[in-house]
């Protein structure tokens, strides 16, 4: 109702069209800063698997693949990297299993999401999960 009469909630000012699409192509490039950021931090990390693939149809595929691998596999991480560490920090192991599952996990949305593109290329920790290979 109060949105109907123009009267501005908590404060704020009723936002219009023109702010409203301003926010949303913000946010938007506020998304991609973030992705082209964790990209450049990932650097001296290995490429995906997928961009060995001969042609941009067949790494679209294998990228499709991978994203849905990592986006429902990744967390196995948690699981996995302290059983790699028994021999030596299993604390270690399960920190380390804690950060690589998140990334794999959001790394594998990114791959999902940018599968059209295959000259995107979002490189995970230790190449993705290696559960489900």
């Amino acid at each position: 109702m109060a949105k109907k009469m123009g009267i501005a909630l908590l404060g704020q000012a009723p936002v219009g069209r023109m702010e409203q699409r301003y926010r949303a192509v913000g946010a938007a490039l506020l998304a991609l800063a973030i992705l082209f950021t964790a990209t450049a931090a990932y650097a001296d990390l290995p490429a995906s698997p997928w961009t060995t693939k001969a042609t941009n149809s067949e790494k679209a595929r294998a990228k499709f693949e991978f994203g849905l691998k990592n986006m429902f596999l990744g967390w196995t991480e948690i699981l996995t990297e302290p059983y790699e560490a028994k021999g030596s920090n299993v604390v270690a192991g399960i920190g380390e299993g804690l950060f690589n599952g998140i990334i794999d996990t959001v790394g594998g949305v990114l791959h999902f999401v940018t599968f059209p593109c295959p000259h995107i290329d979002v490189p995970l920790p230790e190449g993705g999960t290696d559960f489900g290979s």
